[in-house]
């Protein structure tokens, strides 16, 4: 994998071809989304469950972008019409920033907006060397994930196997860690998000690349689903450590 010049540009062109970087299963789609006249979102896809992301890119994180988030996001509400048969869901619109410098003081100020938009603030590492890889740190939402769902009235196998997944990622070495206190919930390892958790109609599913660079969605209902599961991630952590080798 090459490492992008820190141009906008260019970083902008990598991350279109490597958007599994920020989130597994993640989608770009080609052309900007009309939201009205004079206003569009350039960079935006769907999830692994069909929802609509909006991505913003931004070298360093300016006051400004937090109206450009919350204009678009109301602007993309206004007309929920337009969107029906296009996304799994018009309401769970989530928005990602990609930020290379992230201060302290406005990390506060994207945390209440977190509490009204499903937010994910990610941190891209360029490599200096021509050998080095790509990094992604999840910066936002911060906290632990909350996985209380597991002890409501879900069937009994999907409450063993999830348990049984969760348990298990904390005995792979090196550990994969659950982040963010907001669902969906990202898997990270030793160079960012290698798998994603999705909470959906009371059933755990977890979204990974695959080879080829495809993504893969299983739902963990049973031990061989789980084992399926851990397989992904730990070739995907294996891939990494030997491109970083």
């Amino acid at each position: 994998m090459n490492p992008p010049p820190k141009s906008p540009a260019t970083v902008r062109t990598f991350l279109k071809k490597n958007v599994g970087l920020l989130e597994p299963g993640l989608r770009l789609e080609g052309q900007p989304l009309e939201l009205a006249e004079g206003v569009s979102v350039d960079l935006w896809g769907v999830d692994a469950l069909g929802r609509p992301v909006l991505l913003f890119l931004a070298a360093t994180i300016k006051p400004s972008l937090f109206n450009e988030i919350l204009d678009v996001v109301s602007r993309f509400q206004e007309t929920p019409d337009r969107w029906l048969g296009r996304f799994s869901s018009i309401t769970d619109i989530r928005v990602m920033v990609v930020t290379e410098k992230f201060s302290e003081d406005l990390r506060r100020r994207m945390e209440v907006l977190a509490r009204a938009i499903p937010l994910r603030v990610l941190q891209l590492r360029l490599p200096t060397t021509t050998k080095g890889v790509p990094e992604v740190l999840p910066l936002l939402p911060a906290g632990r994930p909350d996985f209380s769902f597991l002890t409501q009235d879900i069937e009994e196998k999907t409450r063993v196997a999830a348990g049984r997944f969760l348990s298990a990622l904390t005995h792979i070495r090196p550990a994969f860690q659950a982040q963010g206190a907001q669902w969906p919930i990202l898997l990270t390892g030793i160079h960012g998000p290698f798998g994603i958790l999705f909470q959906s109609d009371g059933r755990l599913s977890l979204c990974c690349n695959h080879e080829g660079g495809e993504a893969k969605r299983i739902d963990l209902v049973d031990d061989l689903s789980v084992d399926i599961a851990l397989d992904c991630l730990m070739r995907e952590q294996w891939v990494a450590e030997n491109e970083a080798a």
